[in-house]
């Protein structure tokens, strides 16, 4: 087979009949025209991967710092005021990542004022990643020995299978009657 033609037989339909014409309004020989045409087209195919590629990079970083967020209120809450922490609790339900959000509320739970447990316990409710909700609920347990069973539904009701046996295994201190099916769940997802 002609290299131009193993070429021709790969590219874009839309794309040869641009090229196409363009040779006849041009009289520039087709492999020159093909060549420009690839690169343009590359080019733009480029420039969408670096967006997407820019983007993704973008997530990533606001992850991170909703992450860094979660990690210095926690370290802040045991050194705060009393009068400080529920600012500390408004600054946890800022946090847009649900898993950074489980982290804050579960790291300044054994600081907040036992007035300041119900919201939390309502922004932990309130997020939407079964397993980011379990490990919030799981963080107020000890501060909030009612939420015990709420906490153990939301850990069994989570639909990925290692993420359940994680869920569960951190409850078993909590309940040790669940010993038995945490460990079950360990063994079936080889965590």
């Amino acid at each position: 087979m002609p290299t131009s033609s193993y070429i021709s037989a790969r590219i874009p339909p839309e794309l040869l009949r641009r090229v196409e014409e363009y040779v006849e309004a041009t009289g520039e020989s087709k492999t020159d025209a093909v060549v420009k045409a690839l690169k343009s087209y590359l080019d733009s195919w480029v420039a969408t991967q670096d967006s997407n590629l820019e983007e993704r990079v973008e997530k990533l970083e606001y992850r991170k710092s909703d992450n860094f967020r979660a990690e210095a209120l926690r370290e802040l809450a045991a050194h705060m005021p009393k009068d400080l922490l529920s600012d500390a609790l408004e600054a946890a339900l800022d946090i847009k990542n649900d898993f950074a959000r489980a982290k804050a509320l579960g790291g300044i739970a054994e600081y907040l004022p036992k007035a300041l447990l119900p919201e939390a316990l309502e922004a932990a409710r309130d997020i939407e990643n079964g397993f980011a909700r379990a490990k919030a609920l799981r963080g107020l347990v000890t501060y909030m020995p009612e939420v015990l069973p709420e906490a153990l539904e939301a850990a069994r009701s989570i639909e990925d299978a290692s993420a359940r046996a994680k869920a569960l295994s951190k409850l078993a201190s909590h309940i040790p009657s669940i010993l038995p099916e945490a460990l079950e769940a360990v063994r079936n997802n080889h965590l």
